[in-house]
């Protein structure tokens, strides 16, 4: 007796994907605002001219204008939060290329039944990710357009970044950690 052809499984429509998405990406859609909203009132502080580039351990040496700097920045800010949530999207379409270092995990997170609320969660973090980044961002760019200005030492801004990375990065670290456990297990060492 031959068996009924296998039916390829129910793929959600696109627009239930497309909700899904935005649901996750609230907290990007509010903190890339942020983020400009801080450059503008950075903007609002700066003198005519501010620094464009600095050697590694001394004064500026370029300068443009804080209308310059403004479109720069908010470009840059805008542009690299949309880079990370699109590639997000990208990185999310299929579980065929998702891969973690417990094969286990990986067996686990890609089966259909469990590739939904993965890519969901893959989509948060994602989106605070392009938020996070914006925002450090826009206090960096801020920090070295103002620090002349505010009589900063030449190495406030390497801090601040070199803080910022640090921060973000052990943040990112965790949270990767506790995205792909897997259920009943805590965070492995």
């Amino acid at each position: 007796m031959p068996s009924e052809p296998r039916r390829p499984a129910a793929r959600p429509e696109l627009g239930a994907t497309v909700r899904a998405w935005a649901t996750c990406s609230r907290p990007a859609f509010v903190l890339v605002p942020m983020a400009v909203a801080l450059e503008l009132a950075a903007f609002g502080a700066m003198p005519e001219q501010v620094p464009r580039h600095v050697r590694f351990a001394g004064p500026p040496d370029a300068w443009w204008s804080r209308d310059s700097w403004l479109g720069f920045s908010a470009g840059m800010t805008v542009f690299f939060a949309a880079m990370i949530l699109v590639g997000g999207v990208l990185l999310t379409i299929s579980p065929s290329g998702f891969r973690l270092r417990d094969k286990e995990a990986t067996r686990y997170w890609t089966r259909e039944e469990n590739w939904p609320l993965m890519r969901q969660r893959l989509w948060l973090l994602i989106a605070w990710l392009a938020g996070l980044f914006a925002i450090y961002l826009a206090l960096s760019l801020g920090v070295f357009a103002l620090a002349p200005s505010w009589g900063l030492p030449h190495w406030a801004n390497l801090a601040v970044m070199v803080g910022g990375l640090v921060a973000g990065a052990s943040w990112l670290f965790v949270s990767i950690r506790r995205l792909t456990t897997l259920p009943g297990r805590g965070a492995r060492r």
